[in-house]
């Protein structure tokens, strides 16, 4: 039954209802939300990158100080072995048959494998030998190698560095992740002709 008081039909008011409640939702307006929520969104996961490239720089940055405190305490130890090398007088020794068997008790003295057998010259100089033993070392720890080069020194009179080589490996042994080196060094020792 219509509503004496209003001219409108029940149909009519249910359309002019509608009409507003249309009217209602298109002022309401989803747009600026929605570009809220995906700036949100955005921004989560840009904040999620720049942590994850934060924590990769901060291990790298581990990396490159460990490398450094090592490459600094092989400084001292070539130091220490070249001041020792200056303090003491370099002569003409007589030869030592075991002079191989020594430097392989260095070694495993000091913790490192038995080294594999060197190259070794022996060159004629106006009536002394020069004689040079080649070593490469590979997957033992820097400061190991170094404590072997110096307890050799230390065992074996006349003996000394001639050259040393480090390159840095990029595998270690095992699976190790960190970097290892791979140390070539030429132990001289001059003596007299057998």
């Amino acid at each position: 039954m219509p509503d004496p008081t209003t001219k409108l039909s029940e149909d009519d008011r249910f359309e002019l209802a509608q009409r507003a409640s249309m009217a209602s939702r298109a002022a309401k307006p989803l747009m600026p939300l929605a570009l809220g929520g995906l700036a949100l969104v955005v921004g989560l996961i840009a904040l999620l990158w720049t942590s994850m490239a934060r924590a990769e720089a901060v291990r790298n940055l581990g990396s490159q100080q460990r490398t450094l405190d090592r490459v600094v305490a092989i400084e001292q130890s070539f130091a220490a072995i070249e001041t020792r090398k200056n303090q003491g007088a370099t002569g003409v020794h007589e030869p030592l048959p075991d002079i191989l068997s020594r430097l392989e008790r260095a070694a495993t003295d000091v913790g490192m494998a038995k080294p594999a057998f060197p190259q070794d010259r022996a060159d004629d100089q106006q009536g002394v030998i020069d004689r040079r033993l080649t070593y490469t070392v590979r997957d033992e720890p820097l400061e190991t190698t170094l404590a072997w080069i110096d307890l050799a020194m230390q065992r074996i009179p006349g003996l000394e560095v001639h050259d040393i080589k480090l390159v840095i490996s990029p595998s270690g042994r095992g699976g190790n992740t960190e970097n290892s080196w791979i140390v070539t060094v030429t132990l001289a020792r001059w003596e007299r002709p057998s």
